[in-house]
């Protein structure tokens, strides 16, 4: 555990006791009209700055697999990598930029692993044997918990849920059930769990007879109760969930934006709104900027952009070494932005 840093306690302001004036006769004054004290003039205050710090994770195809990097956030593009990995795809940075899971991709990482940021101490957390189809995991809030796409049964693909430090086998009573039912996409449901303890994930509500034809993105208490939609289409793909608002990218006739809408449901805003691709949105620590990947330049790029999508600039070209976007793949990957 991080240790907590102390925090001082202010000390109160020890109270001066008031001297009362001596009463003494005095002249009657001649009542003349108080002079105005001018205000003083107020400081206008300028909106913060959005900190752009923290660390970006991505994943490339690299040849027939998939190479996943690291990068430090900062007004200028970094000068170098802080981590790259090969053999994993769709990175996932811890709440505390500490660690990462990783969706393995052979060279002993056939699972769901966990790695420290840096790419070092990797260490598989899911089964291979019962989760050789396994995507996108994603972190609890406190860091101790991961709900990953499960594909253990091509039919039923669901969510499963279970601890991170060590590998669980127990598919079956680590199912992400709602309302008692099964939550089933069999593209995937793209999991994220947000800082407000919910399970966010695109489906239709497979759990709820007769409302099957209810589709989109919902959300769900992690035990599965308290199920709420908030968008009504299928193709809605989660990539990030913050404080108050959750991220997805969607493909409208051929063309990929990155949308927003709040976590109580409501209309999306498209943040790019761009005819170019703009896809894996994600948010800063702060929740006051995203960063997206986009070939708007001609190229394809890492972007940066206030959080309601103004002010975008390319920020990090993507080197031809790291590997090569796929246009065709770009529905099942994602970025992660961390501290």
């Amino acid at each position: 555990p991080i240790p907590v840093s102390a925090t001082e306690t202010p000390t109160l302001p020890t109270s001066t006791p008031t001297r009362t004036p001596t009463s003494s006769p005095t002249a009657t004054p001649i009542s003349t009209p108080a002079t105005p004290t001018p205000a003083s003039p107020t400081a206008t205050q300028r909106p913060r700055s959005p900190e752009l710090a923290g660390k970006l994770a991505f994943s490339l195809p690299q040849g027939t697999s998939f190479k996943f990097y690291v990068v430090e956030v900062g007004p200028t593009p970094p000068a170098g990598l802080y981590a790259s990995v090969g053999n994993a795809r769709q990175p996932a940075l811890s709440n505390d930029g500490q660690w990462l899971l990783v969706n393995g991709t052979g060279g002993g990482l056939d699972a769901i692993a966990r790695l420290a940021s840096n790419g070092h101490q990797a260490s598989p957390i899911t089964c291979p044997g019962t989760t050789a189809e396994r995507h996108r995991p994603a972190w609890s809030p406190d860091d101790r918990l991961i709900a990953f796409d499960g594909f253990f049964d091509p039919r039923r693909p669901q969510i499963y849920i279970q601890g991170a430090d060590e590998a669980d086998c127990d598919l079956v009573n680590n199912r992400f059930q709602v309302e008692g039912g099964d939550a089933v996409e069999v593209n995937g449901l793209h999991p994220l769990w947000g800082p407000d303890g919910r399970i966010y994930f695109r489906s239709c509500a497979t759990w709820a007879p007769g409302q099957e034809s209810s589709c989109g993105v919902w959300s769900a208490r992690a035990d599965g109760g308290g199920a709420l939609r908030l968008t009504d289409n299928p193709n809605h793909l989660p990539t990030d969930v913050g404080r108050d608002r959750l991220l997805f990218m969607f493909n409208d006739a051929g063309n990929w934006d990155v949308y927003s809408v709040g976590l109580g449901g409501g209309s999306p805003q498209n943040l790019t709104n761009h005819p170019a691709r703009d896809v894996w949105g994600t948010l800063s620590p702060d929740g006051r900027s995203i960063a997206f990947l986009s070939d708007r330049s001609g190229r394809w790029a890492i972007w940066l952009a206030s959080l309601d999508g103004s002010n975008p600039i390319e920020w990090l070209p993507i080197n031809p070494d790291w590997g090569t976007v796929d246009p065709d793949r770009l529905a099942q990957e994602r970025m992660s932005w961390s501290k």
